[in-house]
């Protein structure tokens, strides 16, 4: 009868346990996250950003857009944003696979990013990265990413860049190479 009374006693333990380890294990996971649904959507986005003299400041394009109030992001596929640093023309065009704005001031653009200089007396014809990151206000750009930069006879590959989109200075700040191209006619 003894060894019942324990036999019987060690299964209550012991489904003790395993019920207590089980309701320890399932409280800890996180809770699903709800998926926020955004407040504004376009398809077929085409808008214009002006300053404060009525000059074209940029010009955004994309194939979706998505706007959260709550975190002032905009989410974008494809998009294609000019960017006029003077009254005039656009200097700079940039394209992505997708982009993420903050209060219409800071831009990420991601996947397949190419900066392509508009003005045909550039030194820099295109920039190619996987990531950007380009302010708007102050009308700089920035990654920490591997940069191709593409001119008329040469062309450089470089670790992360701080450039200036008024001045279209661009430096690349490490792991450096170039190859120019001397073509003779």
């Amino acid at each position: 009868m003894k060894g019942q009374n324990l036999t019987i006693l060690a299964l209550l333990v012991l489904a003790a346990l395993i019920w207590g380890w089980r309701n320890l294990h399932s409280g800890s996971e996180q809770p699903a996250q709800t998926v926020q649904a955004p407040d504004f959507t376009a398809s077929g986005l085409y808008s214009v950003s002006y300053d404060k003299l009525g000059h074209v400041q940029y010009r955004v394009y994309a194939d979706q857009m998505q706007y959260y109030e709550k975190t002032q992001i905009s989410t974008f596929d494809s998009p294609r944003i000019l960017i006029y640093p003077g009254p005039n023309k656009p200097i700079w065009q940039v394209v992505s696979r997708t982009a993420k704005a903050y209060k219409q001031e800071l831009v990420t653009f991601q996947k397949d990013v190419v900066i392509k200089n508009l003005s045909n007396d550039g030194y820099i014809q295109d920039l190619l990265t996987p990531l950007l990151h380009v302010d708007l206000t102050t009308k700089t750009m920035d990654t920490d990413r591997q940069v191709t930069v593409v001119g008329p006879q040469y062309e450089q590959t470089g670790i992360g860049m701080h450039g200036s989109l008024t001045t279209e200075v661009v430096n690349l700040h490490q792991d450096i190479n170039a190859v120019y191209h001397n073509e003779q006619n």
